[in-house]
């Protein structure tokens, strides 16, 4: 072979790396574009465009080598970087920056120019650890924070490239984002939490001349999202609520909305602001058991959102419909559509799922059935390009995680129910919430098997997600009730199991969910209170009380071959045990957790 053409093979060779499915290493592919790379099929690896993207109406993106050469100017970005941030001030320090003063600034730094990630380094959990004990608190590192950490999942705002761009330029139309950004990169920060950001946060979003803008939107909604997962919920209902009818207000919920801009990455960012708003409605009424959430019941014809990649990149295509969308399943040829389209898909899914709280008996059961075929014809007609949460970057893909999350979710929420772990009234998430729905089972031993193994699935399935290499605070803390839901389904299983293999691996579960809270409670507060109420629970459940008489009367549940007498006694003798335990061990978190077992039993014995 020519030498020249064998180097030239080689080049072209280190441009596209992907590595083998089962193997170890990887094996060098030919050159291809990432839109086709994404669907697996065969690129031209013409260019500008290859034949395939021109055909679909795609931006052709080509990934650049990730060996060979490396850039020699990196050295003098990062430099340039840490200049910048050295030179500004500490945030919790610094007074009430001019914005024109701060977007002047902006516009002199390295960002508006730095095109490249952030770091040169692997983005694994302990290099992130790594660069955030290096780097002071600065504006600038906040906003870094702030994507590196919290866009992923919830990618409605400004790519950070463009939006560093637009700081420079145009930096009052970002003015009440700043505030809020800002506090969530301190959260993400090794200085914690600041209450100097959080009181300038908040001071934002209650102005009462705020400019009736997507903007605006955001901040509202990007804050709504940040209190319910500190644990105020009252108040980020209140926010996202504003965030909606200023949606409506201002017809962000119709095409024409995006439409009248002539630059396709803005117009873009008003089209997943608006579909935010639309998941995150649904995320506050699945927490507080609500039948349903506002959005899903109004009329919009917004197009669906893009890849991310092809977001970040500013290379968005022509924008495609729901009824598109709607009708890929006859398409001959299958289409690709983004993540976020089959998380809107979900959403809408959900919608039709959340009124079954106020049903019963017949009617209950055909319900969950009809949504039950929903759901699974979503799976069924996922493409195989979706069906894993790892994106072209080798990276977890935030936003498919979430929608695997809800997917399993909804499952729990569907079958419990029906199935043979029963629920109790304790169970109302932040003791606010209606009470769950009385059991409803049916008497069929296949349909209370059906049901009770697709819950269980459903929590095996949940967990696994978290079993992933990714950092628990890079996910969504909407994510954070699932959790707590997928431990009082587990812990209910140990009311009929007797396997010896099905109660250490259900414990293993727990232990593991426990642990997600964990990791979500170092950086939101929702996420320790529901550990501590959930481990308050499981203790008593696996007979860890130090309470003697608790701990010789629970600790029989460990037993795989102990069949619960407990859950055996009459309801009667159930209810006259309820003074004893509460004298015995005491209220925990406003009530017993054996009152947990308790109120089980009841409801198994038909008294409840």
């Amino acid at each position: 072979m020519d030498p020249e053409q064998g180097s030239t093979q080689e080049l072209r060779d280190s441009n596209s790396y992907l590595p083998e499915s089962g193997s170890r290493g990887g094996i060098r592919v030919s050159l291809a574009c990432l839109p086709c790379r994404s669907r697996h099929v065969k690129c031209g690896a013409e260019t500008p465009s290859c034949v395939r993207c021109i055909d679909d109406g795609k931006a052709c993106v080509y990934a650049k080598s990730r060996r060979g050469l490396r850039d020699k100017s990196s050295s003098s970005k990062r430099l340039a970087v840490k200049g910048a941030s050295n030179d500004d001030q500490n945030v919790d320090n610094a007074p009430a920056m001019d914005h024109e003063q701060y977007g002047s600034k902006m516009a002199g730094s390295s960002y508006r120019s730095y095109s490249g990630p952030l770091s040169e380094s692997s983005m694994s959990p302990s290099s992130i650890s790594s660069k955030q004990s290096t780097r002071p608190a600065t504006t600038e590192r906040l906003l870094e924070l702030y994507y590196l950490c919290f866009h992923n999942a919830h990618p409605f705002l400004l790519p950070q490239n463009y939006f560093f761009a637009r700081l420079g330029s145009d930096p009052i139309s970002l003015q009440h984002l700043l505030p809020v950004m800002w506090y969530i990169g301190s959260l993400h920060s090794e200085h914690g939490r600041s209450a100097v950001l959080r009181e300038r946060m908040l001071q934002q979003v209650d102005l009462q001349d705020l400019p009736p803008n997507g903007f605006t939107v955001q901040a509202f909604l990007i804050t709504a999202l940040v209190l319910q997962a500190e644990d105020e919920m009252d108040h980020a209902r209140n926010l996202l609520d504003r965030a909606i009818y200023l949606t409506l207000q201002i017809g962000l919920h119709t095409k024409a909305y995006s439409s009248i801009e002539t630059d396709a990455v803005l117009a873009e960012c008003w089209r997943r602001t608006y579909w935010g708003c639309y998941i995150t409605d649904c995320c506050f009424a699945t927490f507080l058991r609500a039948p349903t959430f506002m959005l899903w019941s109004v009329q919009s014809d917004v197009e669906l959102p893009s890849e991310e990649f092809e977001y970040e990149r500013e290379m968005v295509p022509p924008p495609r419909t729901l009824a598109e969308y709607d009708m890929r399943d006859f398409d001959e040829e299958p289409i690709v559509y983004s993540s976020f389209a089959y998380l809107i898909d979900l959403v809408r899914i959900s919608g039709s799922i959340l009124y079954l709280n106020g049903m019963s008996g017949a009617d209950l059961e055909l319900a969950v059935e009809n949504a039950d075929a929903m759901l699974v014809n979503w799976q069924f007609h996922m493409p195989k390009e979706k069906r894993g949460i790892i994106d072209i970057n080798e990276e977890v893909d935030e936003v498919l995680f979430g929608a695997y999350s809800l997917f399993q979710t909804l499952q729990i929420y569907l079958h419990r129910p029906l199935s043979r772990l029963y629920l109790s009234p304790l169970e109302n998430p932040a003791h606010k919430a209606p009470n769950m729905p009385k059991q409803e089972v049916s008497t069929e031993a296949y349909a209370l098997w059906q049901h009770t193994r697709k819950t269980l699935n459903a929590v095996n399935a949940l967990l696994s997600l978290y079993k992933l290499p990714s950092a628990l605070s890079h996910h969504s803390p909407t994510l954070v009730d699932a959790i707590r839901l997928a431990i009082l389904a587990q812990l209910s299983a140990f009311t009929y199991s007797e396997r010896t293999d099905e109660f250490r691996t259900g414990r293993e579960r727990v232990r593991l969910a426990l642990g997600c809270l964990k990791g979500f409670g170092e950086v939101w507060p929702l996420g320790a209170r529901l550990e501590r109420e959930m481990k308050g629970i499981s203790r008593n459940v696996f007979g860890l009380s130090k309470n003697s008489h608790a701990n010789n009367l629970l600790s029989k549940t460990a037993s795989p071959s102990f069949d619960l007498a407990l859950m055996k006694q009459s309801p009667d003798q159930s209810q006259d045990l309820a003074p004893m335990i509460e004298q015995d061990i005491g209220i925990y978190n406003e009530y017993t957790d054996m009152d947990y077992l308790i109120t089980l039993s009841g409801i198994a014995q038909g008294s409840l």
